[in-house]
């Protein structure tokens, strides 16, 4: 997306970019796969990329998925992350697929690596 201002803005302020290819999120089909999702909370757990900023097309679902999936990792229950979804979501409910995918995330590859301690 070379030319673009948040690729403008990040090379000009020395910020790393990272752009993940993810489909827009449609009822009932959810377009983050167990891979993406575990190399985003890589980054997300890793201190020294901090400070960070996360955004999908819509600024919901997608990110909100990946935020309930890092509160997963933080020892959130179930409950409590969803809630935390449910303020910033059009209809304040969590869809079925986004739940599910939540619920049973385990990592794809060795599981996602914890720090000692997390951000």
């Amino acid at each position: 997306v070379r030319g673009a201002p948040l690729v403008d803005f990040c090379a000009a302020n020395n910020i790393e970019h990272t752009h993940f290819v993810v489909g827009k999120f449609k009822e009932g089909e959810l377009p983050i796969t167990p891979d993406v999702a575990q190399r985003v909370l890589e980054m997300l757990i890793d201190s020294r990329r901090l400070p960070l900023y996360v955004h999908c097309l819509d600024g919901v679902h997608n990110t909100g998925t990946l935020i309930m999936l890092l509160r997963k990792l933080q020892c959130w229950s179930l409950s409590a992350a969803m809630s935390e979804f449910c303020r910033f979501v059009r209809g304040g409910a969590v869809a079925a697929g986004e739940a599910q995918f939540v619920e049973r995330f385990r990592g794809t590859r060795d599981g996602v690596q914890l720090p000692a301690q997390l951000p």
